[in-house]
């Protein structure tokens, strides 16, 4: 077998010569890039349905208030409660895919160790006994998907806020809070009765979700972050790695049909990785798109 780095184009080929053991290091660099930008992958998508939720109940709080009361029927109620239970079934479903795919993709990055594999499964165990709400909403995902919907109430309202000195200063707060009922999820006997007895103790029977869903993605959000940084320096190596590799293949058109090769005594290719895959490009601009969510739980959006 030979190896070499070449362009994919027609005609005859000029192929760089590389040793085997170069080619295996442009496998694996590419191979550990794809599995982070994977990993930013997902916690894209999970945030991407956080904001959907929140906008779904941003759109509602509007609504509620400039229908007259009598045009909102329960008929219209339980639409408004469909609409975000749709919305946090779907941030349910990309948190577990986020968990589930980044242990996975961890442990996929070639010479991975088993301390690696110890410290990715500890962030997901250490933010569990952390937060109740992290509990919370991994045992309510469970009941969602085996049981019933995640929010069992809704409620919407108005109220004043302000120092109330001058009629100025004062607003009035539109808001809709989707919530849980307490004794209803414990008609469930597999959800966890711990998780309820705390949930009950510290915030009684009727909570409010979001509150929940906001601490709960601030803690993968802060797990997402970790996984960064301990793979920041190899992930800056890993680039300029397959940067110099690419550079040195002539001819014209950038790095974009690049690719190193394996190929048999005929010269026929047997075995291709595509080093124009833009991986440094792609995995900065999520990082940089979506940053880490420290004080998630105490955000309010007001105009």
């Amino acid at each position: 077998m030979k190896y070499g780095i070449t362009r994919l184009a027609p005609g005859p080929k000029n192929v760089v010569p590389i040793e085997r053991i170069d080619f295996e290091s442009i496998r694996d660099a590419t191979k550990a890039l794809v599995s982070l930008l994977l990993i930013e992958s997902d916690y894209d998508i999970l945030l991407s349905n956080y904001i959907d939720l929140e906008k779904a109940a941003l759109s509602l709080a509007v609504e509620s208030f400039v229908r007259a009361p009598k045009k909102r029927e329960r008929a219209h109620w339980d639409q408004d409660h469909r609409f975000i239970n749709r919305m946090t079934a779907n941030l349910l479903s990309s948190a577990r895919a986020f968990i589930d795919h980044t242990k996975r993709h961890v442990c996929s990055i070639p010479g991975c160790t088993g301390a690696e594999r110890d410290a990715i499964r500890h962030l997901f165990d250490a933010e569990r006994e952390r937060s109740l709400s992290y509990r919370v909403i991994e045992a309510l995902r469970n009941y969602a998907q085996h049981y019933g919907l995640p929010s069992q109430s809704i409620s919407f309202g108005f109220r004043w806020v302000g120092s109330g000195q001058t009629e100025e200063e004062e607003r009035l707060l539109s808001y809709v809070s989707p919530s849980l009922l307490v004794e209803y999820l414990r008609s469930d006997p597999k959800f966890q009765k711990l998780v309820l007895d705390e949930l009950e103790a510290s915030h009684g029977k009727d909570v409010p979700l979001l509150p929940l869903v906001r601490e709960y993605v601030s803690s993968l959000s802060s797990i997402n972050d970790e996984v960064r940084r301990s793979y920041r320096l190899r992930k800056n190596t890993w680039c300029e790695g397959l940067e110099k590799w690419a550079g040195r293949c002539p001819g014209e058109g950038g790095i974009a049909n690049v690719v190193a090769v394996v190929m048999d005594e005929r010269d026929n290719i047997t075995d291709e990785i595509h080093l124009g895959l833009e991986l440094r490009r792609r995995l900065d601009f999520l990082e940089n798109t979506n940053r880490r969510l420290t004080n998630l739980h105490k955000l309010q959006v007001i105009n």
